[in-house]
């Protein structure tokens, strides 16, 4: 019986090693489209992944003045990669958090009625990327940020450096 622990817990140990030799580390710039204000968005993500199935994506996007509307995203994202073909290529499900600060800059009859909301949501999408080497990929992800009065979809590309 003890044998039979001991070896169940060896191989554990060897799976939980082999499944987190992985440890990716990405640091990139993304830009693209937020639906909120129908703007532009850019920002920086770093991406850790503890095996070849999992990984968090701390992200920081500035969607750009546009409809007097402009705003901070602060996410953090668990990626689900799915290799595909060559392990070159992978698609992936994501959800996580979102704390969005939007300002709107509205002037009524010459007031300067601005105002500033915080609030924190859901992140659901996905996304699919391509290494092009082994320190350089390129990605394309879409997201819905679930929201409080500020529901909307971000679309972006980006690139990254693997390290």
């Amino acid at each position: 019986m003890l044998r039979r622990v001991a070896l169940t817990l060896t191989l554990l140990i060897a799976i939980a090693a082999s499944a987190t030799q992985r440890s990716e580390k990405t640091l990139g710039l993304a830009g693209g489209f937020n639906t909120a204000n129908d703007g532009a968005v850019a920002g920086v993500f770093f991406q850790y992944s503890f095996s070849s199935h999992f990984r968090l994506a701390p992200s920081a996007d500035y969607v750009f003045r546009h409809r007097g509307i402009d705003g901070l995203h602060v996410n953090l994202n668990c990626h689900f990669p799915i290799g595909v073909g060559s392990g070159r290529f992978d698609v992936y499900p994501l959800v996580g958090l979102n704390l969005m600060s939007m300002y709107d800059h509205s002037i009524v009859e010459t007031e300067d009625v601005s105002s500033r909301r915080t609030r924190l949501g859901l992140n659901i999408g996905g996304g699919c990327e391509f290494y092009c080497t082994s320190s350089l990929k390129i990605f394309a992800e879409g997201k819905f940020n679930w929201v409080k009065d500020f529901n909307s979809g971000v679309f972006t590309v980006g690139i990254g450096y693997v390290f």
